[in-house]
């Protein structure tokens, strides 16, 4: 029989492991791949993002000192970006670690898929789907992750199909789709609003009541699609 399937949350401060010292050099990091190379070595590829070019060079040159840490390629260090109203820089890099005593291995052990990986001032933050869960996988999981670092968070919650949604405009009937473009499109969701909920439900050719019923049932899908997709 099939096990049931689930998604863990969990942020961690991990000991001793090269992702602690992103917060004393300002980097954030996003895991965009990994490959399991050998019952000893895996292969990841990151995103690293700071403000400052030279703690972006400095954090890339200290985790080659890292004795888990193999080998450390550096595709990419771009010009400067604008993120949130910031100018930071991105370095794409590659590296061979051991899998022993890394988390990535403990999530391959479980049998995990990762969905989403990031660290942030220097705790990781991992969402995984476990395909065939349990209460005694993820009371393992729970215990190998208190015994490698200080776990500040952990949830298990049912899958949710809107995990496997590319677009979330296909949440949405004819109607919210409908009510959620024009809103936007005539400065209705500006502030200061640019138009009146009467006008643009006219151009529906409904009344303001149904259109604010179609217009907020489309807002709650698009929000919970964005909520339960985002890592934290």
């Amino acid at each position: 029989m099939a096990g049931r399937a689930s998604i863990a949350y969990f942020e961690i401060e991990h000991f001793g492991c090269w992702t602690a010292i992103a917060k004393e050099y300002g980097v954030r990091i996003r895991t965009l791949g990994q490959e399991f190379l050998s019952p000893q070595l895996f292969r990841a590829s990151v995103a690293l993002m700071a403000k400052d070019l030279r703690d972006l060079r400095r954090f890339i040159s200290v985790i080659k000192g890292f004795s888990s840490i193999a080998r450390v390629n550096t595709n990419s260090i771009s010009r400067a970006y604008s993120l949130d109203g910031e100018r930071i820089r991105l370095a794409l890099i590659s590296f061979e670690s051991l899998r022993e005593g890394s988390i990535s291995d403990l999530v391959y052990r479980v049998g995990g898929l990762i969905l989403d990986q990031e660290i942030v001032e220097g705790v990781e933050r991992w969402k995984i789907l476990i395909p065939r869960s349990s209460k005694k996988v993820e009371r393992y999981l729970e215990e190998r992750l208190r015994s490698m670092g200080k776990l500040l968070r952990i949830t298990f919650s049912e899958i949710d199909a809107r995990v496997f949604c590319c677009d979330p405009r296909s949440l949405l009937n004819d109607n919210e789709k409908r009510a959620i473009e024009l809103a936007l499109n005539s400065g209705l969701l500006d502030y200061p609003k640019k138009a009146r909920v009467a006008d643009v439900a006219k151009l529906m050719g409904i009344s303001p009541a149904t259109f604010i019923y179609h217009l907020r049932r489309g807002e709650k899908k698009l929000i919970s699609f964005t909520l339960s997709n985002k890592i934290h």
